[in-house]
């Protein structure tokens, strides 16, 4: 199990299937073609960012960290508070100038995989020989019949995978907001100064959202027993196995292991359930 820290995350700006105005910090990164396949990346924009309203047939959790996001006139999400979106929901997405967002990019509960970033800025750039991305969406002209126009991002996934793409039925009408200084910490049983808090357990795969705090000095095994854990320090310092991490450091705990959990200074954890699929 390897820490990472956003000082020494990849880089990267906008895939051609969207437009400019949005930056990447790559934090964790699954094993592309695999069903579970996953990324944890901080993601940046400029007040001019924005997409056409799209779909997709994965899933998204974002924590905003700074500033807001809007996707839709009356859904907007604030600073501190965290969202889900179902696959097959359908959003438009503004970013405020400046605006930071811990995002997680995941597969949905139909199983049809997490398309990986190398897959999608490679089909992307190819794509480009036989038309063109505009504001969002990707526009060319068939041998036969007029031009057509499709989703940049859906343009890309059925070249890439080489077929149509298919959405599951939303199971939720909009993305859910979830504020997590509502909810209330609670002790875990047996383990002296931490506590944990649930936001919510989503879908038939087991989707889990929840934030753990540990005070300082205290310390804690983390076990992935049901599902396999992306975890993210949202503030203080301490060690992971031994490795130091810090504010915005991050690690996944594969299921049948643990990270022993060690803090310097009082900790605050978002930790996500991945689902499963065997």
């Amino acid at each position: 199990m390897a820490v990472a820290h956003r000082s020494n995350a990849q880089r990267e700006g906008a895939s051609a299937h969207r437009n400019d105005g949005i930056a990447f910090e790559h934090l964790l990164v699954g094993e592309e073609g695999t069903k579970d396949n996953f990324i944890l990346t901080i993601v940046t924009t400029e007040e001019e960012y924005k997409t056409p309203r799209h779909r997709h047939n994965f899933e998204q959790i974002r924590f905003v960290l700074k500033g807001e996001m809007q996707y839709g006139p009356d859904h907007i999400q604030e600073e501190g508070t965290v969202a889900y979106f179902c696959e097959g929901t359908y959003y438009t997405q503004k970013g405020s100038d400046g605006s930071e967002t811990l995002l997680l990019q995941l597969a949905g509960p139909s199983g049809q995989g997490y398309m990986s970033q190398r897959q999608l800025r490679l089909g992307a750039k190819e794509l480009q020989a036989k038309g063109s991305f505009e504001d969002g969406v990707f526009s060319w002209a068939p041998e036969h019949g007029g031009r057509r126009k499709q989703d940049g991002y859906e343009a890309v996934w059925e070249y890439v995978n080489g077929k149509p793409v298919r959405y599951s039925k939303p199971r939720y009408v909009f993305p859910i907001i979830m504020d997590p200084a509502s909810f209330d910490y609670l002790p875990v049983r047996g383990a002296s100064g931490v506590e944990e808090k649930s936001l919510g357990r989503f879908n038939e795969r087991g989707l889990e959202i929840k934030m753990m705090k540990v005070q300082a000095g205290a310390s804690f095994d983390l076990k992935a027993s049901e599902r396999p854990l992306v975890v993210c320090a949202m503030s203080g310092e301490g060690y992971a196995n031994g490795e130091p991490y810090g504010a915005l450091s991050a690690f996944r705990v594969k299921r049948g292991e643990s990270a022993g959990l060690k803090a310097d200074l009082e900790t605050e954890f978002f930790i996500v359930g991945l689902p499963t699929f065997d």
